[in-house]
């Protein structure tokens, strides 16, 4: 069966078959299913590509499950939108409070004509920006990158 074929029993486009093939994406669990009724194999053996004897089968399931969640539908560039909107969500009140404190600086400096004050407020908030910037990106880094370093080295 061709790619075209293929796609078209299961209601996808010949690429999006041919990214399953390669490995780029895997097919979402439904489309498992409905190949695995189709073609009357298990999921377990659409996922590693070959047949399996019964006593396989809790070995393989567990290798399986590893690499499926290892290769999950996120790329890396996706978890780090995601993490990063998530972050700013859950700080929303601290990023508030401080632009908030930096611009009530700034407007005190100008209604009193301090030029002290004025450049201290636009210090401070360079250094505010910074921190919760470095904040966000440590808190991205570590559920992206470092947590999907220690699930692979299970």
């Amino acid at each position: 069966m061709n790619q075209s074929a293929f796609g078209e029993l299961f209601g996808v486009s010949n690429k999006t078959v041919s990214r399953w093939e390669t490995g780029t994406y895997l097919p979402p669990v439904e489309i498992l299913e409905l190949m695995s009724r189709e073609f009357g194999v298990t999921i377990n053996e659409i996922i590693a590509g070959e047949r399996m004897q019964p006593g396989e089968f809790e070995k393989r399931a567990e290798e399986n499950l590893k690499s499926v969640l290892r290769c999950s539908a996120f790329t890396f560039k996706e978890k780090e939108e995601y993490f990063s909107k998530h972050w700013e969500k859950l700080h929303i009140a601290l990023r508030i409070l401080s632009a908030l404190i930096c611009l009530g600086i700034f407007i005190i400096g100008i209604y009193q004509k301090s030029a002290l004050t004025v450049t201290f407020a636009a210090i401070l908030t360079a250094a505010v920006s910074i921190i919760l910037y470095n904040m966000k990106r440590s808190y991205v880094e570590k559920k992206t990158y470092l947590e999907d370093k220690n699930f692979k080295d299970e």
